[in-house]
């Protein structure tokens, strides 16, 4: 008899019970890991037909240029042991930026479609104008003598040569026509340019009109030594990025404009240089060493660009995958709402029904980001917490007996729902409105047990079953 004792007070104890939940709660955390797999899942086949229209359209787009590139042949006598002397040559080009580049753009942007995956693409009208002063070797410890005027070259490195519609050059009154690839000094540059000659050896304006592709982002490097930018776009949510900010921005609904100005000394490379006239890729070395070093030769890379990413405005998968992260508090805060109806108001529930609630929390993510893909974030999460919400309200009623009660529950669930969202759409205050949020809940069951004799719990458990038995 007083086993059978025992068992019932360790039955209805409220920290077993507690222990209990808790492991429910943990058990809910498998499911939930799955969700964040399909979330995944997806992602990598959103990101997967980014790169397949990629492939086809043009990624990211960079321009830096135009340079004017002047080889030149260094000759010398070399003695050898025996005393012969051997005459030896040495073949390099000298790089030259502009005095002044002036870039204005326009991006007309679409969405292209692959599946269900929408990828933000654009076509670039680009207009670079500026002015080579003449050539100054001296600096650069170059004879005249020495320079080949008759190979000298204008080169443009573009990051997807592939995508370029259209582009012309006028250089001081004379139209020229650009080549593929970076010309003799730079001959693997994925990069176009213009034979210049003997026109290379006077001051000269230019100007070059450059249609081309590109998807996600456009850069532009600042090889003037005042260098001005100014894009305009129809597209709605743009990220500034780069080595620089636009000193001047205007973000509409409609679209954005934004301009750059930029002088030589912050760029960290200079107006003139030395470039070795071999190959900048050798044929054994990956593509990657090979970009690197031709960055190096060049001093241009991507971290002296600026420019513009075009953004989603709201990705569906980042949302989905950081609201999954709250699964927790969810769980946690909605089984602690139906155990404060067990020990507030005698309403005892069993663990399945627990377990069923916190099914239910687990299916919103889902719901979530199956509906997101078809109808974007906001309307799927409408959607989604409105079902959830109802589901658990009406469940609620059913077990608790009471609309009162399962409106204080659908209650509960909605408020965490409206929440998340707060805390989804304000990244920057995520960290302060979950502290607040915790620290309201935790507050709010200290003060509605305040009053509660834990040591009394178990025995008016008890008897409230053994009235429910008679």
């Amino acid at each position: 008899m007083q086993t059978n004792s025992w068992l019932q007070s360790l039955r209805t104890s409220q920290g077993l019970r507690l222990l209990v939940l808790g492991f429910l709660a943990l058990l809910l955390l498998i499911p939930i890991g799955m969700v964040r797999g399909v979330i995944f899942e997806r992602q990598a086949r959103r990101d997967e037909a980014v790169r397949d229209i990629a492939a086809s359209w043009g990624g990211a787009q960079r321009i830096a240029g135009p340079r004017l590139v002047v080889p030149f042949v260094v000759r010398w006598q070399e003695t050898l042991d025996d005393g012969k002397k051997i005459e030896r040559e040495r073949r390099d080009a000298a790089v030259f930026l502009p005095d002044t580049l002036d870039v204005d753009g326009t991006l007309e942007t679409q969405t292209l479609h692959r599946g269900i995956f929408e990828v933000p693409v654009y076509r670039a009208k680009l207009s670079l104008r500026g002015a080579f002063s003449a050539a100054d070797f001296v600096p650069l410890g170059v004879t005249p003598s020495e320079v080949l005027w008759d190979r000298a070259e204008l080169v443009i490195d573009l990051a997807e040569v592939r995508a370029i519609d259209e582009i012309t050059l006028d250089w001081d009154g004379t139209k020229l026509a650009f080549a593929p690839g970076g010309g003799r000094a730079m001959q693997h540059a994925a990069a176009v340019h213009v034979p210049i000659g003997a026109r290379a050896n006077a001051p000269a304006k230019f100007a070059v009109a450059l249609t081309a592709r590109g998807s996600e982002s456009i850069a532009i490097a600042p090889l003037g030594e005042q260098t001005r930018a100014r894009v305009t776009s129809s597209w709605p949510s743009p990220s500034f990025s780069g080595a620089w900010l636009p000193a001047e921005r205007e973000v509409r609904g409609d679209g954005f404009t934004a301009s750059w100005k930029v002088a030589s000394i912050g760029r960290g490379f200079p107006q003139s240089w030395l470039a070795n006239d071999e190959p900048v890729r050798s044929a054994h070395a990956p593509a990657s060493d090979g970009e690197e070093e031709y960055a190096q030769r060049t001093h241009i890379s991507d971290r002296t660009a600026f420019g513009v990413r075009l953004l989603q405005q709201i990705d569906a998968y980042r949302l989905a995958e950081r609201s999954a992260k709250y699964a927790v508090l969810f769980i946690a805060l909605t089984f602690t709402t139906l155990w404060l109806f067990e020990v507030l108001a005698k309403a005892p529930l069993h663990s399945v029904q627990y377990l069923l609630v916190g099914a239910a929390l687990c299916l919103f993510f889902l719901l979530e980001l199956s509906l997101a893909e078809h109808l974007g974030f906001g309307a799927a999460y409408a959607i989604a917490s409105g079902g959830i919400v109802g589901l658990i309200g009406g469940y609620a009623w059913a077990v608790l007996r009471s609309a009162g009660r399962a409106g204080v529950v659908a209650g509960v669930v909605t408020t965490l729902y409206a929440y998340l969202f707060v805390v989804l759409t304000n990244e920057d205050y995520a960290l302060l409105a979950g502290a607040i949020g915790l620290f309201a809940a935790l507050a709010t069951v200290m003060w509605l047990t305040r009053r509660v004799d834990w040591r009394d719990v178990g025995s008016q458990a008890e008897e409230a079953n053994a009235h429910a038995a008679r």
